[in-house]
């Protein structure tokens, strides 16, 4: 006597709960990881880099002063970035703000 969409409401959630960490990703819930972006700088300006990804997804992220940015292992302001580069980042899934921007 079951209405059929809590019946499949039901087994979907069994399936997504079988398979490890689908559900944190999905709810951005999780262990307080970070969010990790690797692909190339398309956009900088003074508080904000966009990188697109090898799939074509634009992650758009806030750069705050406590944010680390590197070029070449070294500490440098987020000016020396260069558009069009190889870069990766941590982020905080939920904020969108970096951590580290990288290149």
């Amino acid at each position: 006597m079951f209405n059929r969409m809590a019946v499949a409401s039901l087994f979907l959630g069994l399936v997504l709960a079988s398979v490890p960490g689908v559900l944190e990703a999905a709810s951005g819930s999780g262990r307080n990881k970070a969010g990790k972006v690797e692909g190339v700088l398309t956009f900088l300006s003074a508080n904000r880099v966009v990188i697109r990804n090898q799939s074509g997804t634009a992650v758009s992220l806030q750069v705050v002063p406590s944010t680390k940015v590197e070029l070449n292992g070294v500490r440098v302001p987020l000016s020396r970035l260069r558009v069009g580069r190889r870069t990766q980042a941590l982020f905080n899934p939920t904020t969108r703000v970096a951590t580290k921007v990288e290149q």
